[in-house]
């Protein structure tokens, strides 16, 4: 019998951003993020590129509080023991 042994390289940002998932999305007050590793930071940045919220942390699942964005497109970084992601939410004041 013959052993087929692959291995594949790869950046590891696709593999990390299916790790964990954000929602809901669009957000209205409260974003869950939960992800598969250790997340070490979370910073939001607003279209322009500044940095409207960041804290560390060193949990697997965070729940933050967005009431206080205006509405509008936001990325959210994600730091992780594994590297770091960036996902695209948007904030949408439904109330």
């Amino acid at each position: 019998t013959e052993e087929v042994c692959e291995k594949t390289l790869d950046d590891g940002i696709d593999e990390l951003s299916t790790l964990m998932q954000i929602y809901p999305n669009p957000v209205d007050d409260k974003l869950n993020i939960e992800a598969s590793v250790v997340i070490e930071e979370i910073t939001i940045y607003n279209i322009t590129g500044v940095a409207v919220y960041s804290e560390e942390y060193k949990v697997k699942n965070v729940e933050l509080n967005v009431t206080n964005l205006n509405e509008g497109v936001y990325f959210v970084k994600i730091k992780t023991e594994n590297g770091e992601t960036v996902k695209r939410i948007v904030k949408d004041n439904r109330n």
